[in-house]
């Protein structure tokens, strides 16, 4: 295989003024590639590199720009903003605390849980109840129809008066 060799160019920045800044090409040194491989050749040439001119520059411009964004923010705007969107926001407003809450709660609980002798008390608690609950509603035809009573008012309270 036939070796070729391209020059490896490097820049070096200098510093003109605060704003621009100029590329000094300089060459450095010979590399041997192989004659199947490619070669892609990069040509750099010297001047001014670019600036940001998106950037207000003066505190006069910082100034205009805040006088704007207190003229968007304005109590009017929000007011009618929010009249606009009212129900959106109440819904969104809603998840987003009812989210926190419930993370709110699962801390507590895995916070309790945590302390000794307090998690298998709770678990005691539950169990007694649940005997208790299988006894008095479970067992006996009659108070299986009392349960099936009160969970129909139950349900009548929440859905409202239905038709039958």
């Amino acid at each position: 295989m036939a070796k070729l060799e391209h020059p490896i160019v490097l820049g070096e920045r200098s510093a003109m003024s605060s704003e621009t800044e100029t590329l000094e090409t300089t060459e450095v040194s010979t590399v041997s590639v192989d004659a199947d491989v490619p070669v892609v050749e990069v040509k750099m040439e010297s001047g001014p590199l670019a600036t940001a001119s998106g950037v207000p520059q003066s505190t006069s411009e910082w100034q205009e720009m805040l006088a704007q964004v207190k003229d968007y923010l304005s109590l009017d705007v929000i007011n009618e903003l929010f009249n606009e969107y009212r129900q959106p926001i109440i819904v969104t407003g809603l998840v987003v605390g009812g989210l926190v809450t419930v993370k709110v709660a699962l801390a507590i609980l895995g916070a309790i849980n945590e302390i000794p002798l307090l998690a298998p008390t709770f678990e005691m608690v539950g169990i007694g109840y649940s005997a208790w609950f299988l006894y008095r509603y479970v067992l006996k035809a009659s108070t299986r129809e009392e349960l099936g009573e009160s969970l129909k008012e139950v349900k009548r309270d929440v859905l409202g008066k239905l038709e039958e």
